[in-house]
């Protein structure tokens, strides 16, 4: 089946899952927008007055809805004004489609000029430190392989932004589906060891578990379960403080957080960290100092922020937080009740001396 390609991502998109896109008009995405006009219905583009304000919105969209968003924009400066919103999502781990508008490949600048096509920007080389990824496709025939993994990599291990450039004759080539290049990654085999968690969650007497934006967006059901059934302790990184209506929370901890929860944490003798950074905001700039009693153990599935390390002793688990707590769900941990009280006379006494809590709307 022949077809045009800008037709073609928008039905690659349908099937995804994906109904709503945010976008702004601009001469390089006129064929997107006409092919998102024609399926109208099946997925709706908002439109608003500018860039940022558009990649904003697919920000906060995926947070509430833990799947990807897509956000389209003209080249040029229509592509920079995303820039801002493109970091957001890439330090908030935030899955997000970013769709850039190009000028026609017989107008990119091969000459040494400043500027060759109308508003000709090379976007891709700006965003290319605050994206996992970002392509210019100059093949239609690449387009479902791009898309393909476009949306894995949004996904895949620590989410975060990816962005397409595609030029304007790419949009508008019409291509044979049956001559698509696919995408052929596929998602790594999570195979931890538990046993040495398992012998400390035996031996522990006063856990904390913090909990980071990685567990909030990727587990918060099974957070909610694992809260109901067990009464370890819970903190959290500031990204993740709408936590705090879970059973047994005591507040986001760090250099803004409350001294309660920095207080349970420093007496803490074992550290449950699922999806957060521990960045110096959190512990301090002295890293080897925080929880000093306490063994930690770390739970994130990107390796980088586990070679970021506390203390050269620690356990890191490369794993995501939902498989984590799926297997904390089957053990039977200890009653922490002591340790409960012990935690919720330091809030109570801490009282009128910590700031009011923040409000998670």
């Amino acid at each position: 089946m022949k077809r045009k390609v800008s037709d073609y991502i928008v039905d690659y998109l349908i099937q995804q899952g994906i109904k709503d896109v945010f976008g702004y008009p601009g001469g390089m995405v006129t064929h997107l927008m006409d092919s998102l006009k024609k399926k109208e219905g099946a997925i709706t583009s908002h439109l608003m007055y500018h860039e940022q304000a558009l990649a904003f919105a697919g920000c906060s969209y995926a947070q509430i809805t833990g799947k990807p968003t897509v956000v389209y924009a003209t080249s040029g400066p229509g592509a920079t004004n995303l820039v801002t919103g493109i970091a957001n999502a890439y330090y908030d781990s935030i899955p997000v489609i970013f769709l850039t508008g190009q000028v026609n490949t017989s107008e990119h600048n091969d000459l040494g000029l400043r500027q060759r096509g109308f508003q000709e920007t090379d976007i891709v080389s700006m965003v290319q430190g605050i994206t996992k990824s970002a392509v210019r496709i100059t093949d239609p025939k690449d387009i479902k392989k791009c898309l393909d993994e476009a949306f894995f990599l949004a996904q895949h291990d620590r989410p975060g932004p990816v962005l397409l450039d595609i030029p304007m004759n790419v949009s508008k080539a019409i291509v044979d589906e049956n001559e698509l290049v696919a995408h052929d990654r596929k998602k790594d085999n999570e195979e931890v060891d538990f046993g040495p968690l398992d012998a400390l969650l035996g031996s522990a007497k006063r856990p904390v578990m913090i909990l980071g934006a990685g567990a909030k967006f990727s587990a918060e059901p099974l957070l909610l379960k694992f809260a109901e059934k067990n009464n370890i302790p819970i903190v959290t990184s500031m990204l993740a403080f709408d936590l705090g209506n879970l059973v047994h929370s005591y507040g986001f901890i760090g250099a803004y957080g409350s001294r309660a929860a920095n207080f349970i944490v420093a007496k803490s003798d074992l550290i449950l960290s699922l999806g957060a950074r521990l960045d110096v905001r959190q512990v301090g700039g002295k890293r080897n100092e925080f929880a000093p009693n306490a063994t930690i153990v770390r739970v994130d599935v990107d390796p980088k922020e586990l070679g970021c390390k506390i203390r050269e002793k620690e356990l890191d688990l490369r794993i995501s937080a939902a498989s984590f707590l799926a297997h904390l769900l089957t053990l039977s941990l200890p009653n922490y009740e002591e340790w409960n009280n012990v935690c919720k006379t330091i809030q109570d006494k801490l009282k009128g001396i910590d700031p009011d809590p923040i409000q998670k709307q």
